[in-house]
């Protein structure tokens, strides 16, 4: 273990966690590098290391009262556990590691637990690489009791079902969405130059931003305009979603 790879970890973490440093606890579950791997050999104190890596000490503590480092915080933790936490492991994380946000101050800034998901769903959409903690804030919506909308359903937008498509044409998929549920294949049609083969739909109130996500998912795949070029795997993970 050196000391590049620990700071260069340290480095990466913090900007999955919003820009701040993970705690000792939250660090060697997102790591797996423990504490005698640098205490006393580098290091006396986890803080040092955090300052050597580019880090103010004296932010350590601060963002814990900005609503956009709890929901970093929160979504953080749904990765290393690899579902949304209840609120005993809200608790218990609490507990190990003193940096995170308790759940007095998670519900009184965040709302409800439909309102935090969505606040978490929100924060990852802005970047690709959250793409595991979406698909589990998504499925978890749906088993979730009715509330407000979605960040970007406007509220004078009306509550529409639309789809999400995927469709194929030679080695070539098109990932596309209509907002009429009844005229679907009637768009589809007439959007295609050529005969095309049905894969997967997706029924979802927000067609905009989940063929957002997907687009922006696979944007290493892209062909030109809505068509990429997906593997098997790619595939799947698409066609697990049924609603989102």
């Amino acid at each position: 273990m050196t000391k590049e790879h620990i700071l260069s970890e340290i480095k990466r973490t913090a900007a999955a966690s919003g820009g701040v440093p993970l705690g000792i606890d939250l660090f060697r579950e997102a790591t797996g590098i423990r504490k005698e791997d640098w205490y006393g050999v580098f290091w006396v104190r986890w803080s040092d290391a955090q300052v050597e890596a580019g880090f103010d000490r004296n932010q350590f503590g601060a963002p814990a009262f900005d609503d956009e480092w709890v929901v970093g915080r929160i979504a953080s933790y749904v990765r290393v556990l690899g579902h949304f936490p209840v609120k005993a492991e809200l608790k218990m994380r609490k507990l190990h590691d003193r940096e995170f946000p308790n759940i007095v101050t998670i519900r009184r800034r965040l709302g409800t637990k439909a309102e935090i998901v969505d606040k978490v769903l929100e924060y990852c959409r802005a970047n690709e690489a959250w793409y595991d903690v979406i698909d589990i804030c998504t499925a978890l919506q749906v088993s979730l009791p009715a509330h407000t909308q979605s960040a970007s359903t406007t509220d004078d937008s009306p509550h529409k079902v639309g789809h999400v498509y995927l469709l194929k044409h030679g080695n070539a998929y098109k990932i596309g969405r209509s907002t009429e549920v009844s005229r679907r294949y009637k768009e589809i049609r007439t959007q295609m130059p050529y005969r095309t083969e049905e894969i997967h739909v997706i029924e979802t109130d927000d067609p905009v931003g989940i063929e957002e996500y997907w687009h922006n998912r696979f944007k290493g795949k892209k062909l030109e305009g809505e068509w990429f070029e997906l593997s098997a795997a790619d595939i799947k993970a698409l066609k697990k979603r049924r609603f989102m």
